[in-house]
């Protein structure tokens, strides 16, 4: 497995992985249209932060967006990661935080800041395993655009 910045030539396999997840595994009322950042990552993210693809042989098998906000704040956002590639074993989804943490101190980035839904219970252990604490909605910065999914927010301080 690999983690790669971004090519537009993931872009329908990235979008498929990410909307399978939401609609199929988790049955979240979500669309490609609810999403439109899906179809602009590389004038938005990686514009404005960077977007990482983790690869098995090649295929995405995760991704984790990073998106700058204001004062050395950022926001963590579309981390998913194919269900046969989740925990320990692979390790996608930690490699694909380690990345964005590594960039994101490089970049003078100090917090960050996600937002999740109830359903992704698994993911809320994994922020908490990373260093991430739960916060209320009230909390975010102002610039922080949550989905209409999101029902649970996370911050991570870097020092």
């Amino acid at each position: 497995m690999a983690i790669s910045e971004y090519r537009p030539s993931y872009e329908s396999e990235v979008i498929r992985l990410i909307l399978t997840i939401q609609q199929e595994e988790f049955q979240l009322p979500v669309s490609a249209a609810d999403q439109p950042d899906l179809q602009n990552i590389p004038s938005l993210y990686q514009k404005n932060g960077n977007f990482w693809v983790a690869l098995y042989n090649g295929r995405p098998v995760g991704t984790l967006g990073l998106l700058l906000l204001d004062n050395h704040q950022a926001a963590l956002r579309k981390m998913f990661v194919k269900k046969n590639f989740r925990g320990p074993s692979f390790g996608a989804a930690s490699s694909l935080m380690n990345q964005a943490v590594s960039w994101a101190e490089s970049h003078q980035i100090t917090d960050l800041f996600l937002g999740t839904a109830d359903a992704f219970r698994r993911a809320h252990h994994f922020y908490e395993n990373h260093h991430f604490q739960q916060i209320s909605r009230e909390n975010l910065p102002p610039r922080f655009s949550a989905m209409k999914i999101d029902t649970r927010f996370y911050h991570r301080h870097i020092d």
